[in-house]
């Protein structure tokens, strides 16, 4: 599931941007990552949810440890509390990658959009 995810969003989003004026795809890019945002942590949750995290050494099946998990891991925040088991640890590494380009995508289509709002102005 987190791979279909990984590989649709980019093909949508070129999809939008090839195809209609500049307004109709920032409101199109933008609703799109926003409703991806909350797939992707949830589908990320559910695997350490299966796979299992760390917690002082002990393995953790729990769906609310696993989407806490999840979220700080989107965001990069890493506070430690929790781990990722051996099976899921590359899984976790891929998370924060997206989590960064999502974040770099998100900025860079809202400066998009206000340089367009400025010169229509």
């Amino acid at each position: 599931m987190v791979s279909c995810l990984l590989l649709a969003v980019p093909i949508m989003v070129i999809d939008a941007c090839l195809s209609r004026g500049a307004r109709v795809r920032f409101i199109e890019i933008t609703t799109l990552l926003l409703l991806y945002l909350p797939l992707v942590i949830y589908a990320y949750a559910k695997l350490y949810e299966e796979r299992g995290l760390l917690y002082n050494g002990e393995s953790i099946h729990s769906f609310t440890e696993s989407l806490y998990f999840s979220v700080v891991t989107w965001t990069t925040l890493g506070y430690g509390d929790y781990q990722p088991s051996e099976s899921v640890r590359l899984w976790a590494a891929s998370e924060a990658f997206f989590g960064y380009l999502f974040m770099a995508l998100l900025i860079a289509l809202l400066m998009k959009f206000i340089s367009i709002e400025k010169k229509n102005a």
